[in-house]
């Protein structure tokens, strides 16, 4: 009952309204509100700290964008380090459900690695530079999430996927999932360091799109080539 005091502390009257029996709801009324505004708040800052980078933005800085008080923002996340952590997190959650479904609903191997690549093409493409510089740099922590993210979910991903392509034949079966899959993982990260440029500018977008091609081509069979021209066809 004390959780119910200091909800309902000062109304007397109102209290009386909230006995054994509706406690329980409006409890989960309102955790259901709190757990809103705190995903609320992660949903609109993560496109701010990626618009201008992390390092760049503080705690003032993003309470005016997201029209907000500080003090709002301090009643969800302790700090900075928490509020990026949770944010990463959250995103991370998403970004799995999306491949997960991507993967279920694709007719073939090709294009659950195609929808998988756009949808990291569309995240990834409008980051600051400086996003990942400043993870490793101040929050090793949320940096850390993202090392365990490629290093668990994307390798298997990628590896799941292989394998998949192999009983469907529309991959080369004489190559080694486990090293394609690292590879894949880490030609990523290089592009996404920005050690790449085009024209002495970074252009994510292109640049991936490139490397990931130059991949696919090295995995695919005949067969896949057939299937891949024949998309190309439809879609050209």
């Amino acid at each position: 009952m004390d959780v119910v005091k200091v909800v309902l502390k000062g109304d007397k009257k109102q209290n009386k309204l909230f006995n054994h029996k509706t406690f329980p709801l409006f409890l989960c009324v309102h955790l259901f509100l709190e757990m809103g505004k705190r995903e609320e708040i992660m949903l609109n800052a993560t496109p701010v700290f990626m618009r201008y980078g992390i390092k760049s933005v503080s705690m003032d800085d993003l309470a005016k964008e997201l029209s907000i008080s500080k003090k709002t923002i301090y009643q969800h996340f302790k700090d900075k380090n928490d509020l990026i952590e949770s944010m990463i997190h959250f995103r991370l959650a998403e970004d799995q459900k999306t491949c997960c479904e991507i993967r279920e609903n694709a007719l073939n191997a090709i294009d659950s690695l195609n929808g998988m690549i756009s949808m990291v093409t569309e995240n990834m493409g409008n980051i600051h530079p400086s996003v990942f510089y400043d993870l490793q740099k101040y929050h090793p922590a949320a940096h850390e999430i993202i090392v365990n993210h490629k290093n668990n979910f994307v390798l298997e991903f990628i590896k799941n996927n292989i394998s998949r392509g192999i009983q469907e034949g529309y991959y080369r079966s004489d190559f080694d999932d486990e090293i394609i899959a690292n590879l894949y993982v880490r030609m990523t990260d290089f592009v996404v360091a920005g050690n790449m440029m085009v024209n002495g500018e970074r252009d994510f977008k292109t640049i991936y799109h490139e490397v990931i091609a130059f991949m696919i081509h090295g995995l695919i069979s005949e067969k896949g080539r057939e299937y891949t021209q024949s998309k190309n066809d439809k879609n050209a």
